[in-house]
């Protein structure tokens, strides 16, 4: 079975397909582990083509860079690079009606607050706040 929500990993295309996606579930499936957690055991290696196995790293890399910069910068620049190295909007018009993929952009644009002052929570922020306790005011890093 395909992982749902694939298309972050698949697209724009990186050489990594649903061939790849599926042998990784069932990978970490029987191990009884996160795909992400999969892609980074020595034995995933054998278990896919080189090119792939390379690509899903690099792919997975990129996600604990990302994760890194959250913690550390404000979020819209980096929510905004994650949006643009996706490609997220050339796959939401793609595969999406223009109505549609207009509505999701609105909707994306209103999450990642591109066009107002930086809102960004995080489990453990600056003010030694909870997630929960995140209000509309700015967490800046300093």
């Amino acid at each position: 079975m395909i992982p749902p929500l694939s298309a972050p990993i698949t697209t724009p295309k990186r050489g990594i397909g649903n061939q790849t996606l599926e042998k990784l579930a069932t990978y970490a499936g029987t191990r009884n582990i996160s795909l992400f957690e999969a892609a980074f055991e020595s034995a995933m290696e054998q278990q896919l083509p080189a090119r792939q196995h390379e690509e899903l790293l690099t792919f997975c890399k990129f996600i604990n860079r990302m994760q890194e910069r959250a913690g550390k910068e404000e979020c819209t620049p980096v929510l905004a690079d994650l949006m643009s190295a996706i490609d997220y909007e050339a796959w939401l018009f793609d595969s999406h009606e223009p109505k549609q993929a207009e509505k999701q952009m609105v909707k994306r644009d209103g999450f990642c607050r591109l066009d107002q002052p930086q809102i960004c929570c995080r489990r453990e922020n600056p003010a030694g706040h909870d997630a929960d306790d995140c209000t509309d005011e700015p967490a800046r890093i300093t």
